[in-house]
């Protein structure tokens, strides 16, 4: 900063900056503030996006609550850079946006990279034959009279509907001639993904954000 200001000056005995003179001080002690402002600026900048190394976990967690994501410190700073910069994209230029290929870009960059979405059309038998996945009956008494349940109808326990906890879409109670659903698994349809256990909820809430509101999805997934 010293060397900057000098060349600042004009030349000539009356501007001359003597080593150690009390102008040079004044010119150190104001390059301090200067270099300060510098680094205060660059810090602002890398904090507001998450583009850079020096963007920070409490960066990450001021921008989730400003976006209304979720914020899980037990998800690593990569991954949660990589959900900011999706939702920080969203919409893009892309007008199809709840499109299959559109949900499953979504998830790649969200860090969700080693999960698939297809879309099937399939009732929830075919989905499971494909599978081999489990599922469950409905026991009476479940739920309350007038709904339309039959008895015995097939459910299957991991899918997303219209809750971001699982365990509230677990017995969303499907016609079995629904066609609107979709498969969210693996790399080939019929086998499982993987998926950190810290972002469940992540994930369903990025899909609840962008599936159409009356499918169901069935997730074949593994949370490790």
């Amino acid at each position: 900063m010293l060397d900057l200001a000098k060349q600042l000056f004009p030349t000539g005995t009356a501007n001359s900056i003597p080593v150690g003179g009390i102008k040079e001080k004044l010119l150190i002690a104001l390059g301090y503030s200067q270099e300060q402002a510098v680094k205060d600026a660059d810090n602002i900048i890398n904090s507001m996006l998450p583009d850079n190394n020096d963007f920070t976990s409490s960066d990450a967690f001021r921008l989730e609550q400003v976006l209304g994501m979720i914020t899980n410190n037990l998800i690593s700073l990569s991954d949660r850079k990589s959900a900011i910069i999706r939702k920080l994209n969203h919409p893009s230029d892309i007008t199809a946006r709840q499109s299959y290929d559109f949900l499953q870009k979504s998830l790649h960059l969200a860090g969700f990279t080693d999960i698939y979405v297809y879309e099937t059309n399939l009732d929830i038998d075919s989905i499971l034959a494909i599978s081999g996945a489990t599922s469950d009956s409905l026991e009476f008494g479940d739920f309350e009279f007038g709904e339309n349940i039959e008895w015995g109808q097939t459910v299957y326990d991991n899918k997303i509907v219209n809750s971001l906890y699982s365990a509230k879409d677990r017995d969303f109670a499907e016609d079995s001639q629904n066609r609107n659903t979709f498969v969210i698994g693996g790399a080939t349809l019929g086998s499982f993904g993987t998926v950190d256990q810290n972002r469940e909820l992540d994930l369903r809430q990025l899909i609840l954000k962008i599936k159409p509101i009356q499918t169901v999805g069935y997730l074949l997934l593994n949370y490790v």
